[in-house]
């Protein structure tokens, strides 16, 4: 009974990620004031690392001794390596033959292709072919999250949250994730989008909360014409 009554007390703690004193139960073993500082905890990372190494398929010997003899059949050799396609894929899509020659935020920015993002590309590229999702642009390093080579045009789909959309956040509303006030969040997308301008490209903005109004209402004219 003694240890259930302890478990159910309440203790003040530091927030790992942000620094803030926050309350919670010793039974919670809480480290973060919040969900938002949470995801990006050292406790998380590190959790998440553990998982993704021990499930990576490259320590379990059964996907080993299978690729293994998967190259065997293909190529002849259970340790074949294509390394000159490698080479030429890198060429293609990123301007170099090796991945160590981009630049560290290109290598592991983290990001990823969220569903708002996939539908207004899945939208765009039913009016044009050549659209490309996440293109790297080798001339300006920097990776866009669609690109029309036929109209040289950038479209940047901006997240509601991450990037406080002004409609929706004030200057000085502070972003515990990234640790910057909106105003410094959007002073560091103009830097971005200047970048992209000053190479010539053409340049539109689609917030995540204006992508499902685009999509169902054939507002692909509408984004084009407000390219910078």
């Amino acid at each position: 009974m003694y240890e259930w009554r302890k478990s159910e007390h309440w203790i003040e703690d530091k927030c790992e990620t942000c620094g803030d004193t926050f309350k919670h139960r010793i039974k919670d073993n809480k480290h973060c004031c919040s969900e938002e500082c949470a995801r990006s905890s050292p406790t998380k990372k590190k959790h998440l690392s553990e998982f993704f190494t021990i499930n990576n398929p490259m320590h379990n010997q059964e996907s080993i001794d299978k690729i293994g003899k998967t190259k065997e059949e293909r190529y002849g050799d259970s340790k074949y390596n294509n390394i000159e396609k490698c080479k030429q894929t890198m060429i293609e899509k990123y301007g170099v033959e090796c991945s160590f020659n981009l630049p560290s935020s290109i290598k592991s920015n983290g990001k990823r292709i969220t569903i708002p993002q996939r539908k207004l590309y899945e939208y765009v590229k039913t009016k044009y072919n050549d659209a490309l999702l996440e293109h790297y642009l080798t001339d300006i390093h920097i990776s866009v999250d669609i690109f029309i080579p036929s109209l040289n045009l950038v479209i940047e789909m901006l997240g509601d949250w991450w990037h406080c959309n002004p409609n929706k956040y004030k200057e000085d509303y502070w972003h515990k994730m990234i640790h910057k006030t909106a105003k410094e969040v959007w002073k560091k997308d103009i830097k971005r989008s200047a970048k992209i301008l000053n190479a010539n490209y053409k340049l539109s903005i689609v917030w995540e909360s204006e992508v499902k109004n685009v999509v169902k209402n054939d507002l692909i004219e509408s984004v084009i014409n407000q390219s910078s």
